[in-house]
């Protein structure tokens, strides 16, 4: 019994240390992950899925696809939506997200906050699965009213009156470190802005980038008025085209062997400042991104904080 009970003590002694040390050099969950493969295995997965769908079907097809997603986006920013039914309102129309692991091995969240005013969601890489073709989607939302700091100020109008808020505003989309596209085209792209309260317009031409290195669509945030309830305006008074923006690039099947990094971007100014270019660069400064403001001193420039690799 006694050399029995020492062999079962050491074997449980081994096995204790062989188990200490298989977590200490365990490969994390994220280390070795592929995105070509992955996107190629999510492809495959959904292949029955296909539909050949004539060209008149397969633009609206597309056309729907890029509006859902730009509406989920603002959507999960302002946690209307959470990222569960969010993907299965796309899964019940056979579009699937691609899991892409975060740095501590668990999936990325397309949510993430890049100013303390806005919230910003991380890039979300999507497989139309009826058309093979992949999306590209990000945005934000204004977290609360201080976008009516940015007024212009000394203005008293009639109820549903609209006044610009300083220049053009940009929303979109930047890959940096990134290789393969030349296996790739860009189909379509759409943006998107709203003030998440039946007052929304859709960006049909991107204003910079050709989908290489990324897109942004400008647009003119402005303010309406909707009702007086006193003396002194106050931002309940009024509407924000502008709370809410998205934007979605769509690219055809070679998208899987396109890779790199991604994140989401939004230019605001105000008063008399306005962008003159954004240039996408597809460097890793900045994110690749340079914007040229005309009276620089009323703008700012925000990404989500964290990477999407695809």
């Amino acid at each position: 019994m006694k050399t029995l009970k020492s062999f079962v003590t050491i074997t449980s002694s081994l096995l204790l240390c062989l188990s200490v040390s298989a977590t200490a050099f365990a490969t994390p969950k994220n280390v070795g992950f592929d995105d070509v493969t992955a996107k190629k295995e999510l492809a495959a997965k959904y292949a029955n899925k296909f539909r050949p769908l004539s060209r008149s079907e397969l633009d609206k097809r597309t056309d729907n696809v890029q509006h859902l997603l730009n509406e989920l986006a603002v959507d999960v920013a302002t946690g209307d939506k959470t990222i569960d039914e969010a993907n299965h309102t796309l899964e019940a129309v056979d579009v699937y997200a691609l899991k892409v692991p975060s740095d501590d091995g668990g999936l990325l969240s397309p949510f993430s906050v890049g100013s303390t005013d806005v919230t910003m969601n991380s890039v979300w890489i999507t497989y139309d699965a009826q058309t093979r073709r992949w999306n590209a989607s990000g945005g934000g939302y204004w977290n609360g009213t201080a976008w009516f700091t940015d007024n212009p100020g000394g203005w008293w109008g009639t109820k549903g009156e609209t006044k610009n808020v300083g220049g053009l505003d940009s929303v979109g989309i930047t890959y940096y470190n990134s290789s393969g596209y030349g296996t790739t085209s860009v189909v379509s792209s759409l943006g998107y802005v709203t003030d998440h309260n039946g007052w929304s317009v859709d960006l049909n031409n991107p204003s910079h980038g050709d989908g290489k290195n990324g897109v942004a669509f400008d647009f003119q945030d402005q303010m309406k008025l909707k009702s007086i309830s006193g003396i002194t305006p106050k931002a309940s008074d009024f509407t924000y085209l502008g709370e809410g923006f998205a934007a979605t690039i769509t690219y055809d099947s070679g998208f899987s062997n396109y890779h790199g990094k991604a994140r989401s971007m939004y230019a605001h100014t105000w008063s008399n400042t306005s962008i003159n270019s954004i240039g996408f660069s597809g460097g890793a400064g900045n994110f690749g991104v340079t914007v040229s403001w005309a009276n620089e001193g009323h703008s700012w420039l925000v990404f989500n904080n964290s990477d999407t690799s695809f």
